[in-house]
């Protein structure tokens, strides 16, 4: 069963393989009724419906196979090219937070383009102890997360950067999490404020197949489910290096 973190395909551009799709059946359906037009006897094939013909067997073989093998293609072209969304969080290596204490990097580890066709964010507040645990907020668009977070009097981009990566931008293809964009980074203050923040990112391939990914880039310690913030920060400060791994 696929985690709901997982990139999955939200929706395929059906058009062309749906034309090739009911070519081939055309196509299949006019072989069959060739192959059936040759086992009746000649004086039969001048009588309708049996003088009825549009391509020749061979043609239609020939056709037939075409289509088949366009389709089988175009699937394998499709795995060849997917892209895979990836993203690595460490501490420090911001170019905008000084101090960073967790820095988010999206790359694309697969064969084939991402082109972003949206992003939205959505967080959680930090409660102090005693107070009842506030709610997760809706997905927002990147001007109402940043009003959102400049409301909670955090200042950009000193102590929380956020990208605002636009309609159309190509993400990029590498192995090195270190060669990614920054996404967000989160100094002390934002740290201090913010207990949970998630993105998710919405791209089209290749072939114009769209896919969704969530990234969940910051978990509070109380998180039911999630990696605690502390954990992950010792993680990363053990392997320094943003190359290190990707945490998914």
């Amino acid at each position: 069963m696929a985690d709901r973190w997982d990139q999955h395909r939200i929706s395929r551009d059906r058009k062309p393989i749906q034309a090739l799709k009911l070519m081939l059946i055309f196509f299949a359906i006019d072989l069959a009724w060739e192959v059936l037009r040759a086992n009746v006897n000649a004086s039969q094939k001048s009588d309708w419906p049996w003088r009825f013909t549009v391509l020749d067997p061979s043609t239609c073989a020939t056709l037939t196979a075409l289509m088949a093998g366009i389709l089988v293609t175009r699937s394998q072209y499709a795995q060849a090219t997917l892209p895979i969304l990836n993203w690595s969080a460490y501490p420090g290596g911001s170019d905008f937070v000084k101090g960073s204490l967790r820095t988010v990097r999206l790359f694309n580890a697969g064969g084939g383009r991402a082109i972003v066709k949206a992003i939205e964010y959505r967080h959680e507040l930090t409660t102090t102890e005693g107070e009842s645990r506030s709610s997760l907020g809706p997905w927002l668009g990147w001007y109402e997360f940043v009003k959102s977070i400049e409301g909670l009097g955090l200042r950009r981009p000193e102590e929380i950067f956020v990208l605002h990566l636009g309609i159309g931008t190509s993400i990029p293809l590498t192995t090195k999490s270190g060669d990614g964009i920054e996404l967000i980074a989160f100094g002390q203050a934002a740290l201090g404020r913010l207990r949970l923040v998630d993105i998710r990112i919405r791209i089209e391939d290749t072939l114009g197949d769209i896919h969704e990914k969530q990234l969940r880039c910051l978990r509070g310690d109380a998180d039911p489910g999630g990696e605690s913030s502390s954990s992950r920060f010792a993680y990363f400060s053990a392997q320094r290096t943003p190359d290190s791994q990707s945490v998914q």
